[in-house]
This record gives C-alpha cells, sequence and structure tokens, in this order.
C-alpha cells in the first residue's frame, strides 16, 4: 500500500498591503501641500492683523493670533519664554504657571 502525502496550503495567505501607486502618492502629497499651503495663509494673515491691531492701540491684538493657533492646539506652555518657543525649546520656569 502506497502513502500520497500531499502538500497543504496554508488557509489564509499572507499578503503584503499594497503600496499605493506613484500617481496616488503625488495625489496625496498634492492634498497636504495645499492644506498647509492655506493653513500657512491663515496664519500669516493673522499675524498681520495682530500687528495692525498692536498699531491702532487695540486692547488685544494676540488675541487674533492666539486664537487660529488654539484652533490647532499650538498654544505655547503657560509660562514659556518667547526666545525658548522661537529656539524650539520651551520650558515653563518656576513662578511662571500663569495662564497664557
Amino acid at each position: 500500500m502506497s502513502t500520497l502525502t500531499t502538500l497543504s496550503t496554508p488557509s489564509a495567505v499572507t499578503t503584503r498591503p499594497s503600496q499605493p501607486s506613484a500617481e496616488a502618492q503625488v495625489r496625496t502629497l498634492k492634498a497636504k501641500l495645499s492644506l498647509l499651503g492655506a493653513e500657512y495663509g491663515e496664519l500669516l494673515a493673522h499675524a498681520r492683523a495682530a500687528v495692525a491691531a498692536a498699531a491702532l492701540g487695540e486692547a488685544d491684538p494676540v488675541g487674533y493670533v492666539r486664537d487660529v493657533l488654539a484652533e490647532h492646539g499650538q498654544l505655547p506652555q503657560a509660562g514659556a519664554l518667547p526666545s525658548h518657543v522661537l529656539a524650539g525649546t520651551a520650558r515653563v520656569l518656576p513662578g511662571q504657571m500663569g495662564g497664557v
């Protein structure tokens, strides 16, 4: 009596996730770049409005910039030193835990 050995195939074939085509990647990058440009334009407009408001003596000219930063979750930490924010090393010093 002969025994026939069969190769079993796995029930679930593992495949790599398909990579998006180059065209799809370009479309995605163009959309991201467009959004980034719009957000930059919005921030620039708010910064210019803040400078104009300061020149007119408005009570809270920074409010124009504060609002757009808050919308994007980009307000500096309370008590951060401006020079550290500009350098990307913002930290709060003891005794500077006041609100922004």
